[in-house]
């Protein structure tokens, strides 16, 4: 280690515009502008867009989760009843869609009885091709259903097939898995925007230093070199950037950084002690600028 490393920096403070180093090393120069505390102000598109616009994406899985829930709480219902009812087929239909590629969907309509007096019940299953053919109108069926909401019912005939029934249910379950998912991702860049948001409106400028800056150029296997083969260098330019600055408490950080810098691809990387700002809101929230 240097003897540069090994003394003790200066508590660092607060820094304004006009104190900056001259030779003031930005890890990102997109956050040039975070120096300056009138271009860190409140700004709705920067500052709610991403949110606003994370809201709105989320909305519509959550729309298809919250109108699938009934049919949910029905397939769930039914898996665990026994009660079998007795009925027939009252019509059939089918639906085209999809142009020239066409997929037709078939549905069967029923009704039957529980067993109570002059009380009966009503639904409507899709089924395939050869279940539409089959059960024409009048053909006796078996139904089960929810004993405490006969609402809730399927045809369960032993040569029915319910594949597609089932399938309409898997989808509703991988729909809300995937809600869930993308909920808990939602949350965590919300938690994101509100820490970036905090940083960049109640943190201070603080003034650290570089330990030490290395970079590595990682090239394709299709890339070559202009000065070899006559054409463009494809690549990246990784830096590693080693730096420490001390809170305001006094609480000296130690940490490293690293970034994609083309720009500095044959240009001098910073020695150590070459200062760089530092955005510090707590000893959880700061970013190097």
């Amino acid at each position: 280690m240097s003897q540069s490393e090994n003394e003790i920096t200066p508590i660092s403070s607060t820094i304004t515009l006009p104190n900056l180093p001259a030779n003031l090393f930005l890890l990102d120069p997109s956050n040039r502008n975070l120096i300056s505390i009138g271009h860190r102000r409140f700004k709705f598109l920067n500052d709610f867009g991403p949110p606003l616009l994370l809201a709105v994406l989320m909305l519509v899985p959550v729309l298809m989760v919250m109108e699938g829930i009934g049919a949910l709480t029905g397939d769930f219902k039914l898996a665990r009843s026994s009660h079998i009812g007795q009925g027939e087929i009252t019509h059939r239909r089918s639906t085209t869609a999809g142009g020239g590629s066409q997929a037709t969907t078939y549905f069967v309509a029923y009704r039957f009885s529980t067993g109570e007096f002059g009380v009966s019940y009503s639904n409507e299953q899709v089924v395939d091709k050869t279940v539409y053919r089959r059960l024409v109108e009048g053909t006796q069926v078996n139904v089960k259903y929810v004993f405490d909401d006969p609402q809730i019912s399927r045809l369960t005939d032993s040569n029915i097939d319910n594949t597609l029934q089932d399938m309409g249910s898997t989808v509703g379950w991988l729909g809300l898995i995937g809600t869930l998912i993308t909920g808990g991702f939602a949350i965590m860049q919300l938690k994101r925007f509100r820490d970036e948001y905090r940083l960049r409106h109640l943190g201070r400028l603080l003034i650290g230093h570089v330990n030490h800056c290395y970079g590595n150029l990682k090239v394709g296997s299709r890339s070559f070199a202009a000065n070899d083969y006559g054409s463009v260098l494809h690549g990246k330019y990784i830096i590693e950037l080693y730096y420490r600055f001390r809170t305001p408490d006094n609480h000296e950080i130690r940490r490293r950084e690293v970034r994609r810098r083309n720009d500095l691809l044959g240009a001098v990387l910073p020695g150590p002690d070459t200062p760089i700002a530092v955005l510090y809101l707590d000893i959880r929230h700061y970013k190097v600028l």
